[in-house]
């Protein structure tokens, strides 16, 4: 069976009772790892727990999403450390830039500073929301991590270009076949760039519906098909290009 990593999943939104049967239906699909990753410091607990509960395949994200900045207690850039410090295989995000949820610069790019500060320091993958931001972005690309993630890429083709100058990874899930620049994004990007995603319970194929980790197949299965590519070669490159930002290979 072909091997597939959600690399951007909120496993902590569902009903924590349907947790393992969410697993494991994914699992019979061929997803056998999963990056869970959190919006607010009040996730950051559960997000832990989950990759407790199961071993080998959960590699939580913590971090402040750019919607809830307004939510933060004092003293969270201190405690997020910490928390680097304690467990080497925690990743940074979901953080990033939002003009579209609020048109102001300022707040957000304090905050998402500090934790590209804080994954840069502790080497670990950064997992980026970047939305209408390309503007913004442009104090940042000089200074981003390693393994930079943008997450649900929606930009266009001149941003992708500056993603990979700059190292950087695409995470592509169902909203990119939304973009008027999909096919000219999906086949100019190289395989080693790419990683599959779902953020269920988000950004479902369809309105109402909620998504689920077990779709992850179908994603790849469209990218492969719009690249002209063998479903289970660019799995098998996709699939390593996501252990490396797990931070489970070098």
């Amino acid at each position: 069976m072909i091997q597939f990593m959600d690399s951007h999943i909120h496993l902590q939104d569902y009903n924590a009772n349907n947790t393992t049967e969410i697993i494991q239906a994914a699992e019979a699909c061929g997803v056998d790892k999963f990056i869970a990753v959190s919006s607010t410091e009040d996730q950051w607990a559960d997000v832990l727990k989950l990759a407790q509960t199961y071993p080998n395949k959960i590699i939580p994200a913590l971090g402040i999403h750019p919607w809830y900045i307004g939510k933060m207690r004092k003293g969270w850039e201190k405690r997020l450390e910490g928390i680097l410090l304690q467990n080497h295989h925690v990743l940074v995000g979901e953080c990033g830039l939002d003009r579209i949820k609020n048109p102001e610069l300022a707040p957000q790019e304090d905050i998402f500073r500090i934790q590209l500060e804080l994954a840069r320091k502790y080497r670990r993958s950064l997992l980026i929301h970047a939305v209408k931001a390309a503007e913004w972005l442009e104090d940042f690309w000089k200074i981003l991590p390693e393994c930079s993630v943008f997450h649900a890429f929606g930009g266009r083709i001149d941003m992708l270009k500056k993603l990979l100058n700059h190292g950087g990874y695409a995470a592509f899930g169902f909203s990119i076949f939304k973009n008027r620049d999909a096919q000219q994004i999906l086949r100019y990007i190289p395989a080693d760039r790419i990683l599959f995603e779902t953020d269920a319970p988000y950004m479902a194929p369809n309105k109402g519906q909620q998504n689920l980790p077990q779709y992850l197949p179908e994603i790849a299965a469209k990218i492969a098909t719009i690249r002209g590519e063998d479903l289970e070669t660019l799995a098998a490159q996709v699939y390593q290009n996501s252990l490396k930002i797990a931070g489970l290979i070098k």
